[in-house]
């Protein structure tokens, strides 16, 4: 703003004056033009147009935030120190308009735009003071953000304040930083830390100071803290053994998390049983099924392996030829063309007479019975096809037994089913082939003599 003459009140209060900007005091008895900047002039003019009672207003004990009315000014708190908003009409008692200068108080950079003071004008014991922080337009009013700074009784209610203020002028700049100051003392050297010794056997008492741990590495254990001179007495650094493999065994979330490696080393089951072998894990022990001190073992269904019986997938290295049997060139197997150089037998199994006689094929190739009464030869139960199943039938000391046949039975020249010989003691043959599990094609052989 260039320099200007002040010609009213007005244009020194208005929201366009910068603190900054500066106006022409004429120095009549040195005939020279002087300067003032906006705030001291601000100030002065306060003190000239308002000396003794400042700006009057009436003191109101409402505490509302709204427009206090004309000539009125109001707290937003009754205790003076808990103050943060002073409630002002822009009329003062006077009825002058003084909204333009109310505003004029927040230009500054600074924080704390101005400081006001009110007191009561017939009892000076009545007064407050407050920092001023932020002013807004709350239309007919001004709203004053404040901040306490010290104060003495509350005004009474309508009674006459006079409001003084003081402007407070821009932040200055920022000052240049200092000099780096010189580098301090160096600090004494601290105490000495504890420490842990070690060696093989006691330690003496001389060894160490009080507070410091010995570890004797024959022993495994550990000492201290040295107290009074004294070690106190030995505290093993070995834990307790652990609980084994039953304890793993035992455990219903165990956290292998793959195969159990013990490093060429034997597992020993003391007491314990392994049991839960399933699916088509194979377990691998050694020692002699039975014997006293060695193991016992369960197959993959459960059941308890003993010197007789061993499942296919588990492998004792121990009792070859008892629990195992072991292996040999002349072995027959099932899925190769076998050259028999020895006879070979099957054991007949005998039936059950009665008036429907029952087979199992699943247990034998040739099957025995004799008729007590004329009778029927049942369906067989478990035939697979390909094998060939014989029935040797013989007629009892009375002879003329009849047998009939169940429907998978079908015969060999034109499906006629074969009488059998009626003499007492008789014995006839019968041999199919299985052709499913619900048909056997048969023939017959009778009246052997």
């Amino acid at each position: 703003m260039a320099d200007q003459k002040v010609s009213a009140l007005t244009a020194i209060t208005g929201a366009a004056l910068a603190d900054t900007d500066v106006f022409p005091v004429v120095d009549t008895s040195a005939a020279e033009t002087k300067k003032i900047g906006a705030v001291e002039l601000r100030t002065y003019l306060l003190a000239a147009l308002y000396p003794a009672k400042g700006i009057e207003y009436a003191f109101s004990t409402t505490t509302t935030d709204a427009d206090p009315g004309s000539g009125i000014l109001r707290f937003n708190n009754a205790t003076p120190a808990s103050v943060t908003a002073i409630y002002i009409d822009n009329l003062n008692s006077d009825g002058e308009d003084v909204s333009a200068l109310l505003d004029a108080l927040a230009t500054s950079t600074s924080t704390i735009k101005s400081t006001l003071v009110l007191t009561q004008l017939d009892d000076a014991t009545k007064w407050v003071a407050y920092s001023i922080t932020a002013i807004a337009d709350s239309t007919g009013y001004r709203t004053l953000t404040v901040t306490h700074v010290d104060s003495g009784a509350l005004p009474d209610n309508a009674g006459a304040v006079g409001v003084y203020i003081t402007l407070k002028g821009d932040k200055g700049d920022t000052g240049t930083t200092g000099d780096t100051g010189d580098t301090g003392t160096t600090g004494s050297a601290g105490a000495d830390g504890l420490t842990v010794l070690n060696g093989a056997g006691v330690p003496s008492g001389g060894t160490g100071a009080d507070g410091d741990f010995y570890i004797d590495t024959s022993a495994d254990t550990i000492y201290g803290p040295k107290a009074s001179g004294a070690w106190g007495s030995a505290t093993s650094l070995v834990g307790p053994a652990g609980a084994g493999l039953a304890a793993v065994l035992d455990d219903i979330t165990p956290q292998l998390g793959g195969d159990l490696d013990p490093n060429g080393n034997g597992i020993a089951f003391t007491g314990a049983t392994v049991t839960d072998i399933t699916g088509a894990d194979t377990l691998l022990v050694s020692g002699t099924a039975g014997t006293a001190g060695n193991v016992a073992m369960w197959n993959v269904d459960g059941d308890l392996v003993d010197g007789s019986q061993v499942a296919a997938n588990i492998i004792v290295d121990g009792d070859i030829g008892t629990s195992v049997q072991a292996y040999d060139v002349d072995t027959a197997k099932t899925d190769v063309a076998q050259t028999f150089t020895k006879a070979q037998g099957i054991t007949p199994v005998a039936l059950t007479d009665g008036a429907s006689i029952a087979t199992d094929a699943s247990l034998s190739n040739v099957f025995t019975v004799t008729l007590a009464g004329s009778r029927t030869l049942a369906n067989p139960t478990n035939l697979v096809a390909g094998k060939v199943y014989t029935w040797i039938i013989t007629q009892d000391a009375t002879g003329s037994r009849a047998l009939g046949y169940g429907s998978y039975f079908e015969w060999f020249g034109g499906g006629t089913e074969p009488t059998l010989s009626t003499a007492a003691s008789s014995v006839d043959m019968i041999t199919g082939i299985a052709t499913s599990t619900t048909k056997i094609i048969c023939n017959s052989a009778l009246d052997a003599q």
